[in-house]
């Protein structure tokens, strides 16, 4: 096995560790998402991978500082928000994706 399979595969099941410690709802999402993501990007080219795996590791890392918080009491916020600027570099598949899970969230809490 490859190096570079190594540290997909590493980082795929950290963020599944990681996404026990979430409230169920949100762990659900998570994994879907998750996996939804890492299958579909198993056949893209090298840059798209490298930013793809870069931006999975920030919020692996993220994540885990969340819930260091959590695990000390401290009752932190789950996640981040978007900017304005942070959504203009979306793609427009993104934005759909984004307001499709936007819809999934809101339909869990109804």
């Amino acid at each position: 096995m490859t190096s570079h399979v190594r540290q997909v595969r590493f980082l795929y099941k950290s963020i599944l560790r990681l996404h026990k410690s979430l409230p169920e709802d949100l762990k659900y999402l998570g994994d879907k998402y998750v996996k939804e993501e890492f299958k579909l990007h198993k056949k893209a080219e090298k840059p798209q991978v490298d930013v793809f795996l870069k931006a999975w590791a920030i919020y692996a890392r993220d994540l885990a500082d969340q819930m260091k918080l959590k695990q000390k009491k401290v009752k932190p916020d789950i996640g981040k928000g978007f900017t304005e600027k942070s959504l203009e570099y979306l793609s427009d598949d993104q934005v759909v994706q984004l307001y499709q899970l936007f819809d999934e969230i809101n339909a869990k809490k109804t």
